[in-house]
């Protein structure tokens, strides 16, 4: 009789376990489904540039009161007299996480714009694919070369920074400023802005951090 009961209360524990195979089962695969499509980044950089000279941004605002003020300025004057400027950056950047990674110094030209108005924002950099939160990118500017140009006048830069143990350049790259967090229509970014201590020009980099799911 004992055998018995032993046997029957091994098959009773059996039929109890058997129903939670399954539902075991389905944990696993809902923890796999939820760990496969996690929220992440995809980083997303944009340059643009500006002009710190006061008197270049004093001369285009009274340009422009002159020239809403009488409607017989010709058309071929008119842009003559338009600052052309045409300069090329290289940034170095370094973005790492455990689905992509990337070092490398980026290139990136801008042609024929109002140095006076600024240079509107230009995509220079994306990330392959989403991938998971490793920290913010480090960005640097290492190179201003071009020409501005504003009426007859013409002005070549060539900017770099400093390096210890090489002459101090001409026209220095200064130190980028303190990251700032923002956000606009696009999303949250972090930006930086450096600039150039004889050809007066500030350069402003945004990398954005846009919301995916890490496949």
């Amino acid at each position: 009789m004992l055998l018995a009961h032993r046997i029957a209360t091994g098959a009773a524990l059996c039929a109890a376990l058997i129903p939670a195979v399954p539902t075991f089962a389905a944990a696993q695969g809902a923890a796999s489904n939820a760990s496969s499509s996690m929220r992440g980044v995809k980083h997303v950089l944009y340059l643009s540039l500006k002009s710190d000279d006061s008197k270049l941004q004093t001369s285009d605002s009274a340009a422009s009161k002159d020239q809403a003020s009488t409607d017989q300025v010709p058309k071929d004057r008119d842009s003559k007299e338009t600052p052309k400027t045409t300069l090329r950056f290289i940034v170095r950047l370094s973005d790492h996480s455990l689905e992509t990674s990337f070092f490398g110094d980026v290139p990136v030209s801008i042609a024929n714009f109002d140095l006076a108005k600024g240079s509107p924002e230009r995509l220079i950099w994306q990330d392959e694919r989403c991938h998971h939160v490793r920290g913010f990118p480090r960005m640097l500017l290492i190179a201003v070369d071009g020409v501005i140009a504003h009426g007859s006048d013409m002005q070549a830069v060539e900017a770099r920074p400093r390096h210890i143990g090489l002459p101090i350049p001409w026209d220095k790259i200064m130190m980028a400023s303190g990251l700032q967090f923002r956000a606009d229509d696009r999303g949250p970014f972090i930006e930086t802005r450096t600039r150039t201590k004889e050809s007066r020009l500030s350069v402003i980099l945004k990398m954005y951090m846009l919301p995916c799911d890490v496949q």
